[in-house]
C-alpha cells in the first residue's frame, strides 16, 4: 500500500495487473502514430441517418460546385 500511496501522491501511474499494463502501453502506441484529437461528443452519438443526410447534403453541394 505505501507504493501505491506514493505513486497516486506524485501523479504516477499505478498499474496493477498486466491486463492493465498492456492497455496502457497499447493506448501509448496508438497515441504516438496517430496522434491525439479531440472532437465533440455529438460526432460520437451520430446515427447513420444523420451521416447518411450528411453525405447527401455534401454531394450536392459537390454537384453544384462543378455544375
Amino acid at each position: 500500500k505505501p507504493i501505491r500511496s506514493a505513486a497516486v501522491s506524485q501523479g504516477i501511474p499505478y498499474i496493477t495487473t498486466l491486463e492493465g499494463a498492456q492497455a496502457a502501453i497499447s493506448g501509448m502506441d496508438s497515441t504516438e502514430r496517430t496522434g491525439f484529437s479531440v472532437k465533440p461528443i455529438q460526432e460520437y452519438t451520430e446515427t447513420s441517418q444523420t451521416k447518411t443526410r450528411k453525405y447527401k447534403h455534401d454531394l450536392d453541394l459537390r454537384h453544384s460546385m462543378w455544375n
